[in-house]
């Protein structure tokens, strides 16, 4: 049987070529720009970010006065507690003593109490990072000769258990009546004087660390200058003494 010639195309003649079909699974198909992310699949995560990022804004903006003024409140309660008696309101007589901005390391502040238009005495805010959790503040009072008369915990971050015990009479009365001329503010186990909290060293370290930038950075004014305020090491001068006093301002202080 005579074989079957091929076609071949004659002069002009083109050849016809059936279409190859892609193979499935293969890039070529889909068609351009099947693949894009669909619009419905973005659209609800970028709504809901949106959304939830207002709302904390919002919160923030509500609990944010509320917040601060139960820190002044607080601190107002701890100057009461550890400063001699007074009645102003010692937090209008605050006074920064270093450089560092509120809520950091290395901030003191110094405030002034007034009995009768002459100070009473003063307490001091000092934060320091060297709490076993970081950030760690005091307030301790100061009376008239600059000795310590009490000291609280303003701010601590250190775990509930034996940190918590640093602001109990058991370790902070060994404070009292010191000053930084008769008293090493370290840890026995640094060659100082502070007996530290039995499996809370550092927390103990952080406290005396405190204490001892407080007092440093306090200068007792001299007796019969006239000026009622002390000031910080130099740079920082403290308010004027003869502001008048405010009839409304809360009685506090120790008696």
């Amino acid at each position: 049987m005579p074989e079957q010639e091929q076609h071949k195309p004659r002069p002009g003649e083109e050849l016809a070529l059936e279409p190859v079909k892609p193979v499935v699974g293969s890039a070529e198909a889909e068609p351009p720009g099947a693949s894009a992310i669909s619009p419905a699949i973005v659209i609800p995560p970028v709504a809901i970010a949106i959304v939830s990022s207002f709302l904390l804004a919002l919160v923030y903006g509500v609990t944010k006065t509320p917040i601060a003024e139960a820190k002044k409140a607080d601190k107002r309660e701890k100057l009461g507690a550890v400063m001699p008696a007074f009645d102003n309101d010692p937090l209008e007589t605050e006074l920064p003593l270093t450089e560092a901005g509120a809520g950091t390391a290395g901030n003191v502040m110094l405030y002034t109490g007034e009995s009768d238009g002459a100070s009473s005495g003063y307490g001091i805010t000092s934060a320091v990072g060297t709490g076993y959790s970081g950030y760690f503040s005091v307030v301790f009072g100061l009376d008239a000769e600059g000795k310590i008369t009490e000291v609280r915990i303003l701010e601590s971050m250190e775990t509930p258990g034996l940190g918590s015990k640093a602001g109990e009479p058991g370790f902070t009365s060994q404070f009292t009546g010191k000053s930084l001329e008769n008293f090493e503010f370290a840890v026995t186990k640094d060659g100082g004087d502070v007996d530290a909290i039995t499996g809370a060293t550092i927390t103990s370290r952080a406290v005396s660390d405190a204490l001892r930038q407080g007092l440093e950075n306090f200068t007792l004014p001299e007796s019969g200058s006239g000026n009622e305020s002390a000031n910080g090491s130099g740079a920082l001068e403290a308010a004027s003494s003869d502001e008048s006093l405010d009839g409304q301002h809360r009685p506090g202080g120790r008696d």
